[in-house]
């Protein structure tokens, strides 16, 4: 993917602002970070028991399989697996509401800003350990 530099900054700083445990809403009951079941919450505190936004079903599923991930499961792979799925042919369809390519972009660009701390990945919303 290439990005230019109004995006790449966009980005991290987007990404900068996370790490700061913000909350900010993308889409449905799961898309984004410090968003849970709906509402102001870090993924160490959602028990993920609302159902994701039929609105959004697929992408707010993928998000819903993230945040129980980051919350209660090992934490390395769930940033990779929240992009395996919002790619997936089945995400893909009827993603037009919300926009799983940002959130894909934004999960990349944490990536980036890991990597000038010297971890170069994320684990969830923190650098990998």
């Amino acid at each position: 993917m290439k990005f230019n530099l109004i995006e790449i900054l966009f980005l991290l700083s987007l990404a900068s602002f996370s790490l700061q445990t913000q909350a900010v809403q993308i889409c449905g009951n799961y898309c984004g970070p410090n968003w849970c079941n709906g509402k102001v919450l870090a993924e160490k505190y959602c028990d993920t028991s609302m159902e994701p936004d039929q609105y959004y079903i697929k992408t707010d599923s993928c998000c819903q399989k993230h945040d129980h991930c980051c919350g209660f499961g090992n934490r390395s792979q769930c940033n990779d697996e929240l992009i395996q799925c919002l790619v997936s042919p089945e995400a893909k369809y009827n993603n037009i509401i919300c926009d799983s390519f940002f959130i894909e972009e934004f999960f990349e660009a944490l990536d980036v800003l890991a990597s000038f701390f010297g971890t170069g990945k994320m684990c969830c919303g923190t650098l990998c350990n």
